[in-house]
């Protein structure tokens, strides 16, 4: 890996096989052995598939290089049961504030990020364990896994590393002729212990003291350029200074943030077993009903299990007895439909002779409304003919009165009392005035004579009716 993308490694303890960790699970030492000689862990080690974390992501084998940090580079178990790696970590955003949190003094643990079966004492199983990394974490799941931190350069600013790597070079240039071990020592101050540079000076100095080198004698130009190397490393330390204040301000904000946060998840996962808890007594109390409930549904689903059966043999004969009754059903049916058909053949020959009768009432109706109005007139001219006849009627009995006194006044006789009426003839009123001509009951009638201004008519006619 260049050095322009890795600002350093962290290098030192990551696990521990012989002890419970903070989170009452024991990774034990077979199942290291079992994971190191795996080829699935052989093949993604050398291809640098176990990137880790700035603290553990929610997904166990999440693989999000851009929130990467660390890549593990070397793991192994050791035989007083210490698992120890070295990671490199990365020039990504996460990287950078990892970086800045260590120049600002910061030390990270280190825990293991994994999934497996759990027995109910903790042990994880070796033939379930997934391994998937390492993540920095604040709280390690082992208190002692606290891993060293090697820097590969002053800065993680690119222009800064390209000076930084002039200064390594004028040094691996001009280091065979510097004899003066104090200025060795000024020089060795300013690189990073862990640099190939700070090991070259630590043996030029070394050299020059096992050769009881006492005098050192320093070349005047070569003195002016490592003096003014120095005052260029003492320049960049200012700001470096400058920055780990500002970052060091930003990380008490955090931690104070992070303390905070911390608290109110205490509260919350406090308040979460609480709730929990009495979920699950209220689901072992369900449970226990349910159990009850359904031990109670089975019996009953047995009884109505026999009693289905039961059932099932009586519908049987049921269905045989009706089967029969349907078949003789069908038989009358049979013949009840030949009898309809014969009845919608005798209905439409009905129906069509109403139509006629209908057709010939309707023709009648106006011939009964004609008579109707003929027999209305009819009793009218009867009703005036009955008014005539009346009429008539007292007019000839009035006439036959009067005729009755004239003919007897001719006799020279009085009658009283003569019967009248309108259907008396001439020749009975005749024989009755000439039955009672004897003096001794006829009265001698007063002459009668014609209306004034009138001539005499005759009142019998050929037939002896009075007539007008």
């Amino acid at each position: 890996m260049g050095s322009n993308v890795k600002l350093g490694e962290f290098v030192g303890k990551c696990c521990d096989a012989s002890v419970v960790n903070n989170n009452d699970m024991h990774l034990g030492r077979k199942l290291f052995e079992n994971l190191f000689a795996s080829e699935e862990y052989k093949r993604a080690l050398k291809n640098g598939h176990y990137i880790g974390f700035l603290g553990h992501p929610e997904d166990p084998g999440c693989q999000d290089y851009e929130h990467a940090c660390i890549v593990m580079r070397d793991c192994q178990l050791q035989d007083n049961d210490d698992i120890t790696g070295s990671f490199d970590l990365i020039d990504t955003p996460v990287g950078r504030i990892v970086k800045a949190f260590r120049d600002a003094g910061v030390n990270f643990g280190i825990s293991i990020r994994g999934a497996g079966d759990v027995a109910a004492d903790g042990e994880v199983d070796p033939d379930t364990f997934v391994f998937r990394g390492f993540d920095l974490v604040t709280f390690p799941a082992y208190d002692d896994c606290i891993p060293e931190f090697r820097e590969i350069a002053a800065s993680s600013d690119v222009d800064k590393q390209r000076k930084f790597k002039k200064v390594c070079a004028a040094i691996d240039a001009n280091l065979k002729d510097i004899t003066s071990c104090t200025a060795l020592e000024v020089i060795q101050e300013q690189l990073p212990e862990n640099s190939s540079e700070f090991v070259a000076v630590g043996n030029r100095i070394a050299e020059l003291e096992s050769a009881e080198c006492d005098e050192c004698n320093l070349d005047e130009e070569k003195l002016k350029g490592v003096t003014q190397l120095y005052a260029d490393a003492l320049e960049k330390c200012e700001e470096l200074k400058a920055e780990v204040d500002k970052l060091s301000q930003e990380l008490a904000e955090s931690n104070l943030a992070v303390k905070e946060a911390e608290v109110a998840c205490s509260r919350k996962v406090a308040s979460f077993k609480r709730i929990v808890t009495s979920q699950i007594f209220d689901l072992k109390e369900k449970n226990r009903s349910i159990t009850a409930s359904r031990n109670l549904l089975n019996k009953k689903i047995s009884k109505l299990n026999k009693e289905k059966v039961e059932a099932s043999n009586k519908l049987n004969a049921e269905n045989l007895k009706y089967n029969k009754k349907i078949d003789e059903n069908e038989a009358i049916i049979s013949q009840q439909d030949s009898t309809i058909d014969e009845l919608k053949s005798e209905l439409r020959k009905t129906v069509a002779a109403n139509k006629e009768l209908s057709r010939r009432a309707s023709n009648l109706d106006a011939s009964v409304k004609d008579l109707k109005q003929r027999v209305e007139a009819a009793d009218q001219q009867a009703q005036t003919a009955e008014r005539k006849v009346a009429a008539a009627e007292q007019m000839i009995l009035e006439y036959q009165q009067a005729y009755a006194n004239m003919y007897a006044n001719a006799l020279g006789v009085h009658l009283d009392d003569v019967p009248v009426t309108a259907s008396t003839s001439v020749k009975s009123l005749q024989d009755i005035i000439n039955a009672g001509t004897s003096t001794s009951n006829i009265a001698v009638a007063t002459e009668v004579a014609a209306p004034e201004g009138e001539e005499d008519f005759d009142l019998l006619d050929d037939e002896g009716i009075v007539t007008l």
